[in-house]
């Protein structure tokens, strides 16, 4: 059972996301099979030819070419998806909810060529949610309520990321980036809370305080949060 399901009925929108059936089968298209098999010579041709569908197509994991040439540290190679119309895509998530610019970041050392790149796709990737936000396309898909371009939650976490956060409860709940499932739409009551960080600081304390008490594999918890000012919530 995930975290994000465990939450859901109390901090998830009410309606009922449509499940798609995806077929794990299918093979990657040709692009992104060239990426990822790190083939340079095949994969710069066909992005070189590359049109908007195959620029926006997405293989078995949701990502796009653009996201794949960031997680392979190609700088000339998201240069030229760039060129060829990639921008378009820069605030898609694949299905582990990270955007282009999520995992430039990710596979940036300090002082490699991807830190300008990262900093490149982040600026487009805020751009494109500015401009969506403005003009209303920006919505959660199950409630249809507008979406702030960066959610608190993702505030925080690239906080932690850039070394900003002196928190250390804040920080903890992060590391293991357990706070991703939290990013998809259903969940943005929770993501854009005022008082997030407060409240992951008095979370992460009690789940510390229980944990010194039940051992470090308790049989089961049963958590009752009684200060919600909406009744009290059990879940499992």
């Amino acid at each position: 059972e995930t975290t994000s399901s465990r939450l859901s009925p109390v901090i998830s929108c009410r309606a009922t996301m449509p499940v798609v059936a995806r077929s794990r089968r299918r093979p990657d298209p040709e692009l992104h099979a060239a990426i990822g098999a790190g083939r340079w010579e095949d994969a710069f041709a066909l992005a070189q030819s590359a049109d908007a569908p195959a620029l926006a197509e997405r293989n078995r994991a949701g990502r796009t070419p653009l996201m794949l040439a960031a997680i392979m540290s190609k700088p000339a190679l998201v240069e030229l998806l760039l060129q060829r119309g990639a921008a378009a895509t820069v605030g898609e998530r694949s299905e582990s909810k990270r955007t282009a610019a999520d995992y430039a970041e990710e596979h940036a050392a300090s002082g490699s060529p991807m830190v300008p790149v990262a900093a490149r796709l982040r600026a487009l990737e805020s751009e494109a949610l500015a401009v969506r936000r403005q003009d209303g396309t920006l919505r959660c898909l199950t409630c249809g309520a507008p979406l702030a371009a960066t959610s608190r939650l993702e505030h925080l976490a690239r906080r932690v990321r850039a070394g900003a956060e002196a928190n250390p409860l804040v920080e903890r709940f992060f590391a293991d980036r357990l706070h991703v499932p939290l990013l998809a739409p259903p969940f943005h009551l929770l993501a854009g809370y005022k008082h997030l960080a407060k409240e992951l600081t008095e979370s992460m304390s009690a789940c510390d305080a229980l944990q010194a008490v039940v051992g470090e594999q308790p049989e089961q918890w049963h958590v009752v949060d009684l200060c919600c000012g909406c009744g009290a919530r059990h879940f499992r």
